[in-house]
């Protein structure tokens, strides 16, 4: 029975990550030997995470991503942009992540995807879908894989007085059938539409509903833990929320009393949908109540195969922006992969002496390495006897 749900998983991720999967797969064992071997690296990071602006038309409760926008100098030019998307695909990079700030807030934004595809590259678009109705045909005939759309409840007055985008529920629906529109017209099945619920103390007892209102309005629908981090450090809803009849509350972040109540309703989530049954949805719960037991059961590999770029072409280990490495203005592609900053970073995390956690998308990731890469088989000085190495010199 498990072989079978391994082989079924297994064909689930060919049959929706198949584009460039070949050039995706040299590039991740060049980068898992750069992880076992300190081997210099050959090709760039399999996976790029690229902020490509962090202006945003909603002022979300959860999130200050708007506020970064302020704080930048300049954001990169159109033929920077094409620029990255050239190195990136002379790298070896196999899956490449736009989001933002709101992705569809920049113009060239299909002009960016249709690069990328010319090096048969994995586009994912993230989006909010105000403006997706407007934008669906350009997105549709530039040759994406996938759009993810943030909708988190479904009741349009929960989502929308979040977001403070008026109709923004309306919006996305409209933009969907736009979108499959644009798909008929074309005679296409791409981009694969995803609904994505970011799940916090709010809405996780409706999740049941919200998967039988919209599972066959799109073709997949995504969950993940509401995150406290760098980038989005309160979670505050206050006056001007009057749908909740609060003065000031914080109605997303889970308490400890939450989690007998978490855990009988995604119990009840597991039994019906296998799609959620799997070790990443069923970590939630860990990085939910007890994120330092998270810490301790996973490894990060950002930095071994992951790769953050902002809009003024900064670059990251990850989503959080725990660590600057180099500019791309200033520096090639496959120069920052292999420099300096970067090393130093991927010792800490190899040794585990990071100390941030997550459960973004990388993390599912980072779940299954760990698993793999720290067994005997593949690495004989696994992970316990690192850690415990690194505790027994800090104690002593």
């Amino acid at each position: 029975m498990k072989t079978l749900k391994t082989l079924k998983s297994a064909y689930a991720f060919v049959k929706e990550y198949h584009t460039g999967l070949a050039r995706g797969a040299l590039t991740f064992i060049d980068n898992t030997l750069v992880y076992l071997y300190d081997k210099k690296p050959s090709r760039g990071p399999t996976f790029v995470g690229w902020n490509v602006l962090f202006n945003c038309n909603a002022k979300c409760s959860f999130c200050d991503t708007h506020e970064l926008h302020k704080q930048l100098d300049r954001e990169m030019t159109h033929e920077e942009a094409m620029s990255i998307v050239r190195q990136l695909g002379e790298a070896g990079t196999w899956h490449l992540s736009l989001t933002g700030g709101e992705t569809l807030l920049r113009k060239d934004l299909p002009e960016i995807i249709q690069e990328a595809k010319k090096y048969n590259m994995f586009v994912n678009v993230n989006t909010n879908g105000a403006l997706l109705a407007k934008k669906a045909k350009r997105l549709v005939d530039s040759g994406l894989d996938s759009l993810i759309i943030s909708l988190d409840s479904d009741k349009p007055e929960i989502h929308d007085t979040a977001r403070e985008i008026p109709k923004l529920t309306d919006s996305i629906f409209r933009g969907i059938e736009a979108v499959r529109e644009a798909q008929k017209q074309s005679g296409t099945k791409k981009p694969e539409i995803v609904l994505r619920m970011i799940i916090s103390k709010q809405n996780y007892e409706s999740i049941d509903t919200y998967v039988e209102k919209f599972q066959h309005l799109v073709d997949k629908i995504a969950i993940q833990p509401i995150h406290d981090g760098v980038t989005a450090p309160k979670f505050k809803v206050k006056e001007k929320l009057n749908l909740f009849h609060i003065k000031e509350a914080d109605v997303y972040q889970f308490e400890q009393k939450d989690r007998s109540k978490y855990r009988k309703v995604f119990n009840d989530l597991y039994k019906k949908y296998d799609w959620m049954d799997n070790s990443f949805i069923r970590e939630f719960e860990t990085f939910i109540f007890d994120k330092d037991a998270t810490w301790e059961k996973f490894k990060c590999y950002a930095g071994y195969y992951y790769l953050v770029v902002d809009p003024a072409l900064d670059t990251f280990p990850c989503t959080f922006f725990v660590d600057k490495f180099e500019n791309l203005r200033d520096n090639k592609l496959m120069d920052v992969w292999r420099g300096e900053k970067i090393k130093k970073w991927r010792q800490l995390v190899k040794n585990k002496q990071n100390t941030c956690t997550c459960a973004c998308g990388i993390a599912e990731v980072n779940a299954v390495l760990t698993n793999k890469l720290e067994s005997k088989i593949f690495n004989p000085l696994s992970a316990n006897s690192k850690i415990t190495a690194s505790k027994a010199e800090s104690s002593s």
